[in-house]
């Protein structure tokens, strides 16, 4: 099982390949009720922008890093790069495409809507 480090996140976790299914179980993660879906935009067919308020990402983040996103409990995972962020409002902003049943429970959370777990920011 290989390992990577990210310094800006603080984790240390096995890399997503050899994880599979178990990343939940290996982070030990827990509903964090602080990923509030504050707006959401629809982009185009099957496309979403969601700002979300997740202050502790929104601290760390940097240009060109990604999360995590579980959307809701029992639900698998999803890789989303951050494409924006406001370190004041402590927010960040995802573009969600629904091309797979994940993705769809993710984009049919409506504004006011809790997500389950973000985890992050990973990346350089």
């Amino acid at each position: 099982m290989s390992y990577c480090l990210n310094i800006a996140s603080e984790f240390v976790i096995p890399a997503v390949g050899a994880l599979g299914g178990g990343l939940r179980a290996f982070l030990g993660y827990k509903k964090m009720s602080e990923f509030r879906i504050i707006n959401k935009q629809v982009i185009a067919k099957d496309i979403k922008r969601l700002d979300i308020r997740a202050r502790s990402i929104a601290q760390k983040v940097r240009p060109g890093q990604y999360v995590i996103v579980i959307p809701k409990e029992k639900v698998s995972w999803i890789t989303l790069t951050v494409v924006e962020f406001d370190q004041q409002k402590g927010t960040i902003t995802l573009i969600c495409g629904e091309f797979n049943a994940e993705e769809k429970v993710l984009g049919g959370l409506h504004i006011n809507d809790f997500i389950f777990s973000i985890l992050g920011p990973f990346g350089q």
